[in-house]
């Protein structure tokens, strides 16, 4: 028996699920344990959990001494386990906060594998759960300390189980035995729309409702969502949700729901919020990269669906072909016309786009062969502009860019020979080789090329200075006018981020030993007029005592500036005499 006969017994046994689940882990694991916190979300998310930790109050989220009324809690409560479990109080490693995320994906990945299950069949689903556990958005997002691997896993899960609701309402109406209980269903519906609220506000309710009201107009039956109306549902979902917003609307007098609303949400409603704007389109240019290696069979998935779509209403293929364009276009349209956009925003609805892929590769030997040829181009598309990202991150952060050429050339040689196999509709080895080439981006990317990219990564350089001067910070006031939030957890919240106007003021009144990082970018060069104010003159420097640390240099690809920080210790003359005898 050949590799390629060993494998289907996995793709379509009791194991595939399992299969499924690990190969997400493992795609969103790389580069968890070895990458320092990233600017600005992720750092932000760790630093309010660890906050949240070491003061015991689970109701208010704050980043050093600011309230963050931004996104509401869940992520956190999530996080806060796997810190609690997996560091010591106060240390400040990464990793633990991103493992929240990394089951996200896991349980996003199990879900577009039970719908395609549900919707396609078993070799559609192992298909679509293991290209969705692999690929570009979905794994890297699982391992960042973020809330968006989190709300597509409990997305994902809500879109579940609209599926399994309708189909459920069709086995009823036929009469057919079926093991699916629409109630309960119901509830982990809204249970999951509940969690997502919890995560990131409105998005959850958004996807699932547009989806159920899509369905609803498109096919002009009501009948299936009376499930939606059992009293359990309604009741989880308050239960869930309702006892944190009743509490921080308390202990904020009602400041929360009003800046998460006017001061986060409105603004990216109505405008490109914090300079992120894009014209409608820009979600579908990047959906071949982001969803590599899916992309692949996608068009497949589509002249499939389309087929089944000219079918009876009534069959099952119509059927779900219905279901899954009614959980994926409204929410993309929404997304393609709000004003701001980030490449994250659509992942919520990759999980039914996944299941089209893994149609795909079902229907592989029955689609035209223009549709693979198509999938195979922009396959290898994609492979490039990951490959050609891959060698821009080396570059950026003075990584090594060979290997960096490397891992993107692996890449596209494995896309090259998944084309080939696609074109060929050799559908097992098609799959294997998009396994393959998934897992090598996330190998090049997070576990070879940012990880030599130390540039990218100032604040962990500057930990490092502090460590080998024997400086502990939270014994040592920091200050510092690099104000990214990855500083701030590196040294554990013990920093004031100051603006550089007021650094003058700040060495004019000090009195104890310190240390200050200087971020040169943010100061105006010697003999340059501009609008940015002047780097503290030797003299002043002299009053306090400063001696030099040491300095780094690298890109703070947030601002998307090169830069290097001063780091001095400043010892002034008052802080000497009071140790005095």
């Amino acid at each position: 028996m050949g590799v390629l006969e060993r494998v289907k017994p996995w793709m379509e046994g009791r194991k595939a699920g399992l299969l499924v689940v690990l190969l997400a882990a493992f795609a969103a694991l790389l580069g968890v344990f070895t990458l320092p916190a990233l600017d600005r979300d992720e750092a932000r998310f760790a630093q309010a959990t660890a906050q949240m930790l070491e003061s015991g109050d689970w109701i208010q989220i704050r980043f050093l001494d600011e309230a963050r009324h931004k996104k509401p809690v869940g992520i956190h409560w999530v996080q806060a386990p796997f810190a609690g479990a997996f560091s010591e109080p106060g240390e400040r490693t990464i990793a633990p906060f991103r493992l929240a995320s990394v089951l996200g994906a896991m349980l996003a990945a199990l879900a577009a594998f039970a719908m395609a299950r549900a919707l396609i069949g078993h070799r559609a689903a192992f298909a679509a759960g293991a290209l969705f556990a692999v690929s570009v958005l979905l794994a890297t997002e699982g391992g960042i300390a973020k809330t968006d691997a989190m709300l597509a896993g409990v997305t994902s899960i809500a879109l579940l189980a609209i599926a399994q609701i309708r189909l459920a309402a069709d086995f009823a109406r036929d009469n057919r035995p079926s093991r699916l209980n629409p109630d309960i269903w119901a509830v982990i519906a809204w249970a999951s729309v509940a969690l997502g609220v919890l995560i990131k506000g409105p998005i959850t309710p958004m996807v699932a409702g547009l989806g159920v009201l899509a369905l609803v107009v498109w096919e002009r039956r009501v009948d299936w969502i009376r499930s939606f109306f059992w009293w359990p549902g309604p009741l989880v979902a308050m239960l869930i949700a309702a006892p944190w917003f009743i509490a921080i609307q308390i202990a904020t007098d009602g400041a929360f729901l009003r800046e998460a609303i006017m001061g986060d949400l409105g603004p990216k409603v109505v405008s490109g919020h914090e300079g992120h704007g894009a014209p409608p389109g820009l979600h579908l240019a990047l959906l071949s990269l982001l969803i590599f290696p899916s992309i692949v069979f996608l068009p497949a998935g589509l002249a499939a669906a389309i087929s089944a779509q000219r079918q009876a209403a009534a069959s099952a293929a119509a059927r779900s072909t219905r279901i899954l364009l009614a959980l994926i276009v409204p929410a993309w349209l929404v997304f393609e016309l709000a004003p701001t956009k980030l490449v994250h925003y659509t992942l919520p609805v990759y999980a039914p786009l996944a299941v089209l892929a893994g149609w795909g590769f079902q229907a592989m030997s029955d689609v035209r062969g223009l549709w693979l040829w198509l999938g195979a181009g922009l396959g290898l598309l994609a492979a490039l502009l990951g490959a050609v990202l891959l060698v821009a991150l080396s570059m950026l952060g003075g990584g090594a860019v060979w290997m960096a050429v490397i891992s993107g050339s692996v890449v596209c040689v494995l896309a090259a020979g998944l084309a080939v196999a696609s074109v060929q509709r050799r559908a097992v080895l098609a799959i294997m080789l998009a396994i393959a080439a998934g897992l090598s981006w996330h190998v090049g990317a997070r576990g070879l090329t940012l990880g030599s990219a130390t540039q990218l990564f100032l604040a962990d350089q500057v930990g490092q200075v502090l460590q080998e001067a024997g400086i502990d910070p939270r014994q040592t006031l920091v200050m510092s006018t690099f104000t990214e939030p990855s500083l701030a957890f590196e040294l554990g919240g013990a920093v004031r981020l100051v603006a550089p106007d007021s650094v003058d003021t700040l060495l004019n009144t000090l009195e104890t030993e310190s240390v200050l990082i200087l971020d040169t970018v943010r100061f105006a060069s010697a003999g340059v007029a501009d609008d940015r104010p002047r780097a503290p003159s030797p003299a002043a420097l002299q009053a306090v005592g400063a001696t030099a640390l040491g300095e780094v240099s690298g890109n703070n690809y947030s601002r998307g500036d090169d830069t290097t920080l001063l780091i001095l210790h400043l010892d002034p003359p008052g802080d000497a005499d009071e140790e005095s005898p």
